[in-house]
């Protein structure tokens, strides 16, 4: 199960979900078992029959962030988005020169972690829920943090004057 479920409607006014897996940190490997938790949970999301009939998104939040979460697994993430048919994905993916092997890594470990979920994991599959997919970061524990400073700044203009 998700540790947060966030249940709305999306600007259409059609049903929308999100589930979202709290983890400290995730290295997003193949040997990282959070990451095979957080792809297991992922898959069993995917298999509701509403996964399929609405809006229906999966995203894990991690405390710390990392020059690999922000140049390589979100670049994944939002190609998998990005493109509407999984051959493109998986084209651009495997072209060398334009995509980096930390990227491949990242889509081998999901698909690997998938698999052993027992979870289909063709690459129409994993480009389904990579799609679906989201990491969400929040650096609160690094000094300096943006996102502290964004947080402050919203609760005080929540504060009455």
């Amino acid at each position: 199960m998700a540790d947060i479920v966030v249940s709305g409607t999306d600007r259409r006014g059609d049903v929308a979900t999100l589930e979202v897996q709290a983890k400290r940190t995730v290295s997003f490997s193949i040997a990282d078992s959070v990451f095979k938790d957080v792809v297991k949970l992922a898959c069993r999301a995917s298999a509701k029959s509403e996964f399929e009939t609405s809006r229906y998104e999966l995203a894990v939040a991690v405390a710390r962030t990392s020059a690999k979460i922000e140049q390589h697994v979100q670049e994944v993430l939002k190609w998998a988005r990005d493109y509407q048919d999984y051959e493109q994905f998986f084209r651009r993916l495997n072209q060398h020169g334009v995509a980096h092997d930390a990227m491949r890594n990242f889509v081998a470990a999901f698909r690997a972690h998938m698999r052993a979920a027992g979870a289909m994991h063709n690459d129409r599959a994993v480009w389904r829920l990579l799609s679906r997919f989201q990491v969400l970061a929040f650096d609160f524990e690094q000094h300096g943090s943006i996102c502290t400073q964004l947080a402050r700044d919203r609760c005080a203009l929540a504060l009455a004057t």
